[in-house]
């Protein structure tokens, strides 16, 4: 009787280990963490370039051919109004136009003053004098025009029509242009703005008056604000972005032509706020995360917001129950759990 009493206390400790054993393996180990209530903000990253308003650009060229002579600034030197810019060579060919007008006229100044006095002596008729004024009014203006071009100096120094920055230098000193070839940019010295592309599905977060912060992409660390003033309502056919516009805060001044990389806050928002390792998407692309509940995961559909390392989350929530932070990829929708919270 001892030795079948000893048997079956036997059994009953193997059947109990089983059954133990049994549970334990459909528990998931997890880690859960409490719902927390925060304001966050969400911000958008673009980048872009410290440039001048169009109306205070100016292209320097001349409207005759000839050789850039001793360029006397570089891109992004300050320049006093008249300073000079450079040395203009005309071409040889402008310079045969303008002595040949100068000579046109001449002649027909002289032929019109013997007419008029042959005329004076009734030696010419009226028609041959009108004749002679219509030449001289022809040379006069060919001359003119040879004078505004400029074709008559064969070297001069142009200098800065106003106090501004050059942006650009299109042509190499030396170099022989056409005439009307842009030489030089000059931007004037006016509040300076910068030009930015964002991503077409982020540029849709944008609105005019936002506040803008600025950080260079090479230099020393610091940062500048400013505000959106212009959002262009097309897709840039070269950056497949969407182009806009910043105007930097009074007292700002940076190099124009430098790179920056600029960050816009474009909404604040109060979410339930989790570890992104938090939630998780279905095949179908929907955000869902995991809440515990007496021992059991119990999954939630929540519409998720991302920013940096936190997720902030909207749904049928329990804000007593706590999240699965680990552990969740294992888990369905009731399964038994066990872990601890941070």
């Amino acid at each position: 009787m001892n030795r079948f009493v000893t048997r079956l206390w036997m059994l009953a400790m193997v059947l109990s280990v089983v059954t133990a054993q049994g549970e334990e393996e459909g528990v998931v180990q997890i880690r859960t963490q409490p719902l927390q209530r925060q304001v966050m903000s969400f911000t958008v990253t673009g980048y872009g370039t410290v440039t001048s308003t169009p109306r205070n650009t100016q292209s320097i060229a001349l409207p005759r051919a000839g050789i850039v002579d001793q360029v006397r600034v570089t891109p992004g030197q300050r320049v006093a109004q008249g300073e000079p810019l450079f040395e203009f060579v005309t071409d040889p060919t402008s310079v045969v136009g303008h002595t040949q007008a100068q000579t046109t006229w001449d002649f027909a100044h002289n032929e019109y003053a013997r007419l008029q006095r042959q005329y004076e002596q009734q030696l010419v008729t009226v028609s041959q004098l009108e004749a002679a004024r219509k030449a001289l009014r022809d040379a006069e203006s060919a001359l003119q025009a040879q004078d505004r071009l400029g074709a008559g100096s064969e070297r001069v120094t142009v200098g800065a029509p106003f106090e501004g920055v050059i942006l650009t230098q299109s042509v190499a000193q030396g170099e022989h242009i056409p005439a009307g070839t842009t030489i030089l940019q000059l931007a004037r010295r006016a509040q300076p703005q910068v030009q930015l592309t964002l991503p077409v599905e982020e540029a849709g977060q944008v609105r005019e008056g936002m506040p803008v912060t600025l950080t260079p992409l090479f230099g020393p660390p610091q940062s500048w604000h400013g505000t959106v003033v212009a959002l262009q309502g097309m897709i840039n056919a070269q950056t497949q972005g969407v182009d806009l516009w910043v105007r930097l805060d009074p007292g700002v001044d940076p190099v124009l032509g430098m790179k920056v990389r600029a960050t816009l806050k474009v909404r604040t928002q109060t979410l339930w706020t989790v570890p992104r390792s938090a939630v998780l998407r279905d095949e179908a692309g929907e955000a869902y995360l995991f809440q515990v509940q007496e021992g059991h995961a119990h999954r939630v559909a929540v519409t998720a917001f991302e920013n940096g390392t936190m997720t902030g989350v909207e749904g049928a929530l329990n804000p007593t129950l706590p999240v699965v932070v680990e552990g969740n990829y294992e888990l369905a929708d009731g399964m038994a759990v066990r872990g601890t919270g941070r």
